[in-house]
């Protein structure tokens, strides 16, 4: 029996929506199949799971639990399942009336989580990047501040090998760009067409002021690829879906480039992180040749940490942390 075989006997025996570890419990009990040459079992029947969804084979469905947790079915047992959710559901909810609002947001992770897996991603694409929070700006209109500051900036060195005069003759004739600077709006997920125009068009807004701008979500529906496409032709405004392993992360659209708007970066200038990334740009744009690197380097060390790209095991433990939701994936 194949390990995939072995899955669809286990989701039939089991009838209820089962996490990955009860399914290789049952699998395990039963010797459905051998996990010989399978050094963590369970991570390989949560890759395996996941494959079923990912490759739109329709005998297998899943559902999300707080947490971010996945439980796996058949897809003929989707009416049972339904009815059985709904009655948990209606259980839980009516046991957990004393429940406080805080303890509820604390199950689903931030937004502000999932700037270290961007910054991760961006700087596997040569992009160095800088969370911007909105409370470090001057003034008290939160609201106003959330169509005018991104959530994150990043800049991508170009001239870095030129030497100091051809720096100057680029910098007279301004033939060439010696950085590009990025713009992203960051949202947990965008399921519907009211929540993608909403962040979308906030995207719009925060990011005029840079040569390009990104829309990053974790979760995006399906369902809005054709909407995602017609307002990335017409407004020019790039989308990223992060994904738990940062360097599996996708650009879906990319952003069109657009000349910097000065009036807006001195605006955005109220903030305390935006002006400090801007100060440290401008002395490595300024930079003598002598002193390109170190001004290089100041920028990058201002910007947010990341991870390393052979440090899987610390990015799988930050996601548990955050209760980001992972999928574990391997060679299909």
């Amino acid at each position: 029996m194949t390990l995939k075989d072995a899955l669809i006997k286990a989701l039939g025996e089991l009838k209820i929506a089962s996490s990955t570890k009860e399914v290789l419990d049952y699998i395990l009990t039963y010797k459905c199949y051998d996990f010989k040459e399978a050094k963590t079992p369970q991570d390989t029947v949560s890759a395996s799971l996941g494959r079923f969804i990912r490759h739109g084979d329709s005998r297998v469905s899943r559902i999300k639990e707080k947490g971010g947790v996945y439980l796996y079915y058949l897809s003929v047992n989707e009416e049972t399942i339904k009815d059985s959710q709904e009655k948990e559901i209606e259980t839980s909810l009516n046991a957990q009336k004393g429940k406080t609002k805080t303890n509820d947001k604390e199950e689903i992770y931030k937004e502000s989580s999932l700037h270290k897996l961007l910054c991760t991603f961006l700087y596997s694409k040569g992009i160095s990047s800088k969370t911007i929070a909105q409370q470090r700006s001057n003034g008290s209109d939160d609201i106003g501040k959330i169509w005018i500051h991104p959530d994150m900036i990043g800049v991508e060195f170009l001239d870095s090998n030129y030497k100091q005069d051809s720096r100057k003759l680029l910098r007279i004739i301004n033939v060439k760009e010696k950085v590009k600077i990025y713009s992203y709006e960051i949202k947990r997920e965008i399921k519907t067409d009211i929540q993608l125009k909403e962040y979308y068009f906030q995207a719009v807004s925060n990011s005029s002021w840079a040569n390009y701008g990104y829309l990053v979500a974790f979760d995006i529906s399906s369902t809005l690829k054709d909407e995602l496409t017609r307002l990335n032709e017409a407004f020019g405004i790039g989308v990223i879906q992060l994904s738990a392993n940062p360097f599996e992360s996708k650009i879906l659209h990319a952003a069109s480039h657009k000349d910097l708007d000065f009036k807006t970066v001195d605006k955005l200038c109220i903030n305390k992180d935006f002006t400090g990334f801007i100060t440290k740009l401008t002395n490595y744009l300024d930079a003598q040749e002598n002193y390109i690197t170190l001004s290089k380097d100041n920028l990058i060390g201002y910007c947010d940490e990341k991870f390393s790209e052979n440090n899987e095991e610390a990015i799988r433990a930050y996601c548990i942390e955050k209760s980001i939701p992972m999928e574990l994936t391997e060679e299909d």
